[in-house]
C-alpha cells in the first residue's frame, strides 16, 4: 500500500511499484498503476485517489508525514514501513519485532557497498528503524527511460555502466570465463536495479540494498536490472531491447537459469505461493482489462456483429443461439437460403423440442466442434448477455440478428474442402495500401488453414513505431482486409499487447504466417520460439519483391515531386 498526504506528489515513476487490488476485475478497463504518471503530471494525483485515510490529532497537531509504502505482504521478517517525512529523512521501520535482525543486515550491506567505492545514501541505525536522508533527485530509472527515448546509444553507455557497478559491487570469486556463466560474486546485492538509486551529479547512488546472498551469480542481478527496468513499460519495443541487452551481457545461452533465481527469490520476498489464490482472485491482468475494455466499447463492438451477421453464414454450420421468436423469423427470412445445422438454448427446458425441423440443444455442443467450423448467430433481442457467454467460452466469431436491420444475402454452394495442414492460421500487419503482395500472403495462408485471422495494426501503433503516417485510416485497411475473400476474421491488434503472445493467449492458432523479410530477424526468430513452445509455428512467406507499400509510397512521392 502507498499513502500519501495531500499536496505532496511523489517523485518517482511508479509503473511496476505496485500491483492493484480490487473485489472484482470484472470491471477493470485501465491499467492503474501506468495512469499515475500522467495524474501527477496534471496535477490530479489526489483527487483521482482510491482511498483516503484521514488523520484526526486531538491537540490539532498533524503528523510530519508525506509518504508511506507499506510492504506488510513480505514474512514478518522482511515486512516494513518506508516513511518519508517533511524533515527530509526517510525511516525505513520494521513492522514486525522479527525484521530487526534484517534491519542491521540493511546497515550492514549499505556500508560494505561504500567501502567497494559505489556511491550510496548510507543511514545510521536507531532501535527498530534506519534513518537515512531523502534525495529529491530523480531516480536512476526515470533517468534511464528518458534517455532510451532521447537517446538509444546513450542509454545502452549508461545501462553498461550501471552493469559495471554490480561488478564493482563485491569481490569476485571466480571470472567470468564468456562460457555464458559469468561471474561469480563474493556478495550478491539482489536489488541492485535502477529503481534502488538516484541520478546525482552524473553518477548512480544506490539505495535500499537490504538483500544480499553469498556466492552469487553477477547475471542473475543483470538480468533483475533488466527485467525491473522494463517493469510496468509498454515501450512497443520492450522486447526487441531486451533482448538486445540479454544478448550484450550474454545472458541469453542459460537465461532461463537466471529467470528462475529472480523469480524464486521475488516469490519468497513477496509470499508469492502462498498468497497466489488471492492474486489470482485479486488482481487483474492485462488480457481480462483488454477484455473489459472492449466491452465497455461493446456498441460498436455488436453493431458490428450485426452488420457482418452472414459473414461466413454459407461455408460454416450455422447455429443459431436462442430458440424464440427472434429465432422464427430469422429461419422465415433466411432458411431456404441458409442451412441451419443446429439451435442452442440456455433454457433446459427447450432441449429436445424441435424448431422448423431443427432439434434445440445444450450450448454445450459447441464445444465438441472447433471454432473454425461453425458460426453462431444470435437470435434474442437481449443479446448482450449472450454475447458475453460467448466470449467467455472463447467464442469471438459470431453473429447477432436484429430483424430491423437490412441484410444482403447471396447463397453459394461451396464444395466440401480438402483437408488442411493447420485449422487456424493468424496473420498481423499493417495493410497500407493493399497491394498484390497482401493478397499473395493471404491466398497462400488460407491454402494451409481452414481458418485465417488476420491482426491489423492501429494508426497509433503505426506512429510510434514507425515513425510515419499510415497512408490509409485504420478504420478503411480493416474493412480492406475483411472483405478478401480468404480472410475469415479481421481483428484489432490492441495498441498496449501487439505481439505474437498476447495473440496466441487469445485466439490459440495453430500457426502465424509472416513475409520472408522477417525469418533472420531476432526478434521475430524469438516469436517462432515462443509459438513452438507452446504447440504451434510460425512459417515465413517468400517476399514480394516486385510489389510493396514501400515501394508504392516511393513511387507516389517521386510523381509528386
Amino acid at each position: 500500500r502507498l499513502f500519501y498526504a495531500e499536496g505532496y506528489y511523489p517523485n518517482e515513476n511508479l509503473e511496476g511499484r505496485l500491483s492493484p487490488v480490487y473485489t472484482s476485475s470484472e470491471t477493470i478497463y485501465l491499467e492503474e498503476d501506468i495512469l499515475y504518471d500522467s495524474l501527477v503530471q496534471n496535477k490530479i494525483f489526489h483527487e483521482m485517489a482510491n482511498a483516503f485515510f484521514i488523520e484526526c490529532a486531538p491537540n490539532g497537531k498533524q503528523s510530519d508525514v508525506l509518504s508511506v509504502t507499506c510492504s506488510l505482504e513480505r514474512n514478518k521478517n522482511q515486512a516494513y514501513l518506508t516513511i518519508l517525512r517533511d524533515n527530509n529523512m526517510v525511516e525505513k521501520k520494521v513492522a514486525f519485532p522479527e525484521g530487526v535482525a534484517n534491519l542491521k543486515k540493511l546497515a550492514s550491506n549499505m556500508e560494505a557497498l561504500s567501502m567497494r567505492g559505489i556511491p550510496t545514501i548510507t543511514g545510521r541505525l536507531c532501535n527498530d528503524r534506519y534513518l537515512m536522508p531523502y534525495m529529491t533527485a530523480r531516480t536512476g530509472q526515470s533517468y534511464l527511460r528518458e534517455l532510451l527515448r532521447k537517446n538509444r546509444d546513450l542509454f545502452f553507455t549508461e545501462f553498461d555502466r550501471f552493469c559495471a557497478l554490480i561488478l564493482r559491487s563485491s569481490p569476485i570469486v571466480s571470472e567470468d570465463a564468456k562460457d555464458g556463466n559469468g561471474a561469480i560474486l563474493s556478495k550478491g546485492y539482489l536489488d541492485f536495479v535502477p529503481l534502488n538509486s538516484v541520478f546525482i551529479n552524473g553518477n548512480f547512488v544506490l539505495y535500499d540494498q537490504e538483500f544480499c546472498e553469498d556466492n552469487y551469480p553477477a547475471n542473475v542481478i543483470i538480468l533483475r536490472a533488466i527485467h525491473s527496468f522494463f517493469a510496468g513499460q509498454h515501450h512497443i519495443e520492450e522486447a526487441t531491447i531486451t533482448n538486445f541487452l540479454l544478448d550484450r551481457y550474454d545472458l541469453l545461452k542459460y537465461r532461463t537459469r537466471w529467470e528462475k533465481y529472480s523469480k524464486d527469490f521475488i516469490i519468497s520476498l513477496r509470499n508469492d505461493d502462498v498468497l497466489a489464490s488471492y492474486h489470482k482472485k485479486n488482481r487483474s491482468n492485462r488480457a481480462t482489462v483488454a477484455a473489459n475494455r472492449i466491452r465497455i466499447n461493446s456498441r460498436i463492438v455488436y453493431d458490428e456483429h450485426i452488420r457482418t451477421m452472414l459473414d461466413k453464414a454459407d461455408t460454416r454450420k450455422l447455429v443459431l443461439f436462442g430458440a424464440g421468436k427472434y429465432a422464427q423469423r430469422f429461419l422465415a427470412n433466411f432458411g431456404n437460403c441458409y442451412h441451419v445445422y443446429a439451435i442452442i438454448d440456455n433454457n433446459e427446458t427447450r432441449h429436445g423440442e424441435t424448431l422448423s425441423g431443427v432439434k434445440i440443444a445444450s450450448p454445450d455442443i459447441l464445444r465438441k466442434m472447433s471454432v473454425a467450423e461453425y458460426k453462431v448467430i444470435i437470435c434474442i433481442k437481449d443479446y448482450e448477455p449472450i454475447a458475453e457467454q460467448l466470449e467467455g467460452e472463447g467464442i469471438f466469431f459470431y453473429g447477432i440478428y436484429n430483424p430491423a436491420f437490412n441484410y444482403s444475402y447471396r447463397h453459394r454452394e461451396t464444395p466440401p474442402a480438402a483437408p488442411k495442414k493447420f485449422n487456424t492460421g493468424y496473420i498481423a500487419g499493417v495493410f497500407d495500401l493493399f497491394h498484390i503482395g497482401h493478397l499473395n500472403m493471404f491466398r497462400r495462408a488460407k491454402e494451409q488453414c481452414n481458418h485465417l485471422i488476420v491482426g491489423v495494426v492501429t494508426d497509433r501503433q503505426v506512429r510510434e513505431s514507425k515513425k510515419v503516417e499510415p497512408f490509409v485510416p485504420f478504420a478503411e485497411r480493416m474493412e480492406m482486409v475483411r472483405s478478401c475473400r480468404y480472410v475469415d476474421e479481421a481483428m484489432e491488434i490492441p495498441f498496449e499487447h501487439p505481439d505474437t503472445d498476447y495473440a496466441w493467449e487469445k485466439y490459440q492458432f495453430d500457426v502465424q504466417f509472416s513475409g520472408s523479410d522477417y525469418e533472420n530477424d531476432p526478434s521475430w526468430l524469438k516469436k517462432q520460439r515462443f509459438l513452438r513452445e507452446h504447440g504451434a509455428d510460425m512459417i515465413f512467406f517468400p517476399y514480394t519483391q516486385t510489389t510493396s507499400s514501400t515501394h508504392i509510397k516511393n513511387l507516389i512521392e517521386e510523381r509528386l515531386i
